[in-house]
């Protein structure tokens, strides 16, 4: 009866421990991705965070021709402008750490470096940009996305390359509307051949065929003194997403 009882319990052990640690999983990314939605006041549906998986940011700088990173900030976090490239992956897990936690983080090539509870508030004091994009795209759950920025001083323009997926020039958009009302040219490129410029807009063209605004926010700095920054607003959607859902309420 013994050796019964224990066939029984590891074989209910063996078929439930699977389905329990996938639940708090679920449970933990789900945390994660309630805390970031709040967070960015997204003012669409939560299933457009249903496959948020990977967020990597990097930007370059005319000015030193280098890479320079770009400031991001949430409720919870910063990335402090360095001489090197600075990339940031979020995932639920991670915004949910970052949300909820006391410190700063400073990421490097997918680093995290934190920092004391002083240097923290006193980075929190500045002004600083906001989380760029929330990503939905149903087909690749893992797809990762580079951004690039260039900003020049002596131009006082800016120019954005958002480099897609072979084969994925027709599923992304990205709207933007600058505040400043400096001219931004905005390229959407065939990561098969970057040299080719899959859709090209002008500010202009973008505010003719506009009509949308988002809460979510992005400041490029051409050094790390911040002599000139601009800033816009920005939001990686897919056209099965009911584009309605993005509409500015305050125009109604």
């Amino acid at each position: 009866m013994n050796l019964l009882r224990k066939t029984l319990y590891w074989s209910l052990l063996a078929l439930f421990a699977p389905l329990i640690w996938a639940q708090t999983g679920a449970q933990s990314t789900e945390t994660g991705r309630a805390l970031l939605l709040r967070a960015a006041q997204y003012c669409g549906s939560p299933e457009a965070f249903k496959s948020l998986k990977v967020l990597q940011i990097q930007a370059t700088s005319k000015m030193f021709q280098t890479a320079t990173p770009i400031e991001v900030k949430t409720d919870r976090v910063q990335v402090f402008p360095t001489r090197v490239a600075t990339r940031m992956y979020i995932t639920g897990q991670l915004a949910s750490e970052i949300l909820m936690g006391e410190q700063a983080f400073h990421v490097v090539n997918g680093v995290r470096f934190e920092l004391p509870r002083v240097e923290a508030r006193r980075m929190r004091s500045l002004l600083w940009a906001e989380l760029p994009f929330l990503f939905k795209h149903a087909n690749e759950p893992s797809l990762k996305v580079e951004f690039a920025g260039k900003s020049t001083v002596e131009e006082k323009s800016v120019d954005v390359v958002l480099i897609l997926p072979p084969g994925e020039k027709e599923v992304v958009q990205l709207y933007l509307e600058t505040e400043t009302g400096r001219p931004v040219t905005l390229i959407l490129a065939d990561q098969s051949n970057p040299q080719r410029s899959a859709v090209y807009w002008t500010f202009g063209d973008w505010r003719k065929t506009g009509g949308f605004h988002f809460p979510h926010k992005i400041t490029l700095f051409a050094n790390d003194n911040a002599i000139q920054e601009t800033r816009w607003d920005a939001v990686l959607i897919n056209p099965e997403v009911n584009e309605a859902i993005f509409t500015d309420k305050s125009d109604e």
